[in-house]
This record gives structure tokens, sequence and C-alpha cells, in this order.
């Protein structure tokens, strides 16, 4: 995180960046102080009208012209300094990584649509979890953050075994709130109902699928979990917990906007 800051920073102060930039404010901004300017020094009433209302648009906190300098600053970098390889090249570098960011979203949503896509998996939309969230996207949050760690720690764990058993840690199907008498030792005793039922619907689940559904809950279970995936799920699935809580929904899907336009899942926050 402070290494991105600190290129950022870099980036901004950088005299040719710097420069660009006054250039792109002239065109997007200062034109209108300057005509204000000359407009109440020689009186002209219409430059004062015209200039007026631009700078008050200009206050609100999303006017377009914020993008369109920065825009106008990058393709002026480009023009004026072709060979400041090194602004660039950081230039290129987050370019890349946007790129990166949408292929690993592609990526988790092939992982995960069979699954989701199902009307019984939706149905855990209805089911509260977690006082602010719901099982449907605890478990996507969960899904989520094993994506990442099999990303960022390149373990040799299959990820598509790895994901399904994350998607699948809570598929007990039945909000647990409501005061039925099978509801009772919901802590202990859900994990092994979300066992059966996904061997129901998915039966050639693998030894690591089953470990990571029926040991999630560790150490409220007392049976700790036998494979290295058991233990990494075991502790995201408190992490998404506690954000449940708080009501993180920074993994929260936004509505159907996942299904067919793009083929890809969209976040309430970038990936």
């Amino acid at each position: 995180m402070k290494d991105r800051i600190k290129k950022i920073i870099q980036f901004i102060i950088n005299p040719h960046f710097l420069l660009c930039f006054g250039i792109a404010w002239l065109i997007t901004n200062g034109w209108s102080y300057i005509l204000l300017s000359i407009g109440t020094y020689c009186g002209i009433e219409w430059m004062i009208a015209l200039a007026s209302g631009y700078l008050a648009f200009l206050w609100l906190p999303i006017s377009p012209e914020k993008v369109v300098t920065i825009a106008i600053s990058i393709v002026l970098l480009r023009w004026l300094f072709p060979n400041d390889k090194k602004t660039l090249g950081m230039l290129k570098h987050m370019k890349d990584k946007l790129r990166n960011k949408s292929a690993i979203n592609k990526e988790f949503y092939n992982l995960i649509r069979d699954i989701v896509s199902s009307e019984e998996y939706r149905t855990m939309k209805n089911n509260q979890h977690h006082v602010k969230s719901n099982v449907y996207n605890h478990s996507v949050k969960v899904a989520y953050l094993c994506y990442k760690h099999h990303k960022r720690f390149g373990t040799k764990i299959d990820l598509q075994e790895f994901i399904r058993g994350a998607l699948l840690h809570e598929y007990y199907l039945y909000d647990w709130h409501d005061r039925k008498p099978e509801h009772r030792y919901h802590g202990f005793m859900h994990p092994k109902r979300a066992l059966k039922n996904a061997l129901q619907k998915y039966p050639d689940l693998t030894e690591m699928e089953k470990d990571m559904i029926v040991r999630h809950m560790f150490p409220l279970t007392v049976i700790p979990p036998k494979t290295k995936a058991g233990w990494i799920i075991c502790f995201y699935d408190k992490v998404a917990a506690i954000s449940d809580y708080l009501g993180k929904n920074r993994w929260k899907l936004k509505k159907e906007k996942y299904d067919n336009k793009n083929r890809r899942i969209v976040f309430a926050r970038n990936i």
C-alpha cells in the first residue's frame, strides 16, 4: 500500500506531468478565471455571467471537467515528452494493473458461474447471515478471498476445487434465525448439513472440498481441518464474518449485472 501511494505521488509531482497538468487546467478551468478578470475589469456583463456560471459548475464535487483535465494531461504528456520513459512507464504500469483487475474479474466469474447461477444457490440470498449480510453474499465473499489468496501466494491447491469448496461451505439452505427445533445448535451442526446438501447436488466433491465445508467452523467444531485449504477457509470465513458484522460489503455483488452482457462479475468496489 505504501509503495502504491509513493508511486502515485512520484507520478503527480513529476515536473513534466505538472507542466502538462497546468496546460490542461488552463484549457478546462483557467480560461474562466481569465474571462472573469477581463469582464470585471472592463465591465462586460456577458463575460462575467458566463465565467461565473462555469466557475459555479466547477465547484461541484463530481463535475466531469476533473476527469477531462487528467485525460488532457496524459495526452499532452505523451505528445510533448515521448522520451520520458520513466513517467510513461509508470503510466503504462497503472494501465496494465487496471486491465489485470478486469481479467481477474472475468476469471473469478468463470470459476463461480455454474454454482451461483443455479436457482437453489440463489435462494441463499433470502437467508440472513451475520446481521448485515446474507448467506449468498457471505459465501461469494469467502470464495473471493480464497481466490485472491491463491493468486497472491501461488499455492499449489487446485483453484477450481478451492473456489467450489468455499462457495459451498454454507450450503445448508435455511435461515437459522427461524426458531425451529431442527435449527438448534446451528453453529455446531450446519457444516455437516451443508456437506450433506452439497453432496446431493455435487456428488463428485473431492476430499479437500469436503474438508473445507465440514471443518470451516473450527475451533467452534472441535475437530481441526485436515487440509491446507481447510485451514485457509477457516481463516477467511472469520475475516468475512467480521466484515459482515461491520457492514463492509466491498465484495457484495451488484444486482444481476454479472449474467449476460459482459460475462463477468461487477462488484460494488473494483477487485
